[in-house]
C-alpha cells in the first residue's frame, strides 16, 4: 500500500512516501518482467524459441541492443555463442 501525507512545506515525511512510490513500481517492474519470463518458458513447447522469447525479455528490461548465452569450453579456452537475440532498429 503506498500513502503520501503531505504537510505545508516538503518535509522528510512527503519525500518518504515519494520514495516509497517509486520502491514499489520498480517492484512492480521486476515482478512484471520475471512472470513473462517464467511464461515464456512455460508456454513454448520449443526450447529454443522459449529461451530466444526469453533473452528478448531480459534485453528489452535493460534497454539493451543484443543479449547473449555463452557457454565456456574449458578444454579449448573457448566461448560458444549457444543463444543470442539482437534487436531491431
Amino acid at each position: 500500500m503506498v500513502r503520501a501525507i503531505f504537510r505545508s512545506k516538503r518535509g522528510k515525511r512527503y519525500e518518504k512516501a515519494n520514495r516509497s512510490k517509486k520502491e514499489t513500481e520498480k517492484q512492480l517492474h521486476i515482478s512484471d518482467t520475471l512472470l513473462q519470463c517464467a511464461t515464456a518458458l512455460s508456454i513454448n513447447q520449443d526450447k529454443d524459441q522459449a529461451i530466444s522469447r526469453l533473452l528478448q525479455i531480459i534485453m528489452e528490461y535493460f534497454k539493451a541492443d543484443r543479449i547473449g548465452i555463452f557457454l565456456y569450453d574449458p578444454v579449448r579456452k573457448f566461448y560458444l555463442n549457444k543463444y543470442g537475440y539482437a534487436g531491431t532498429n
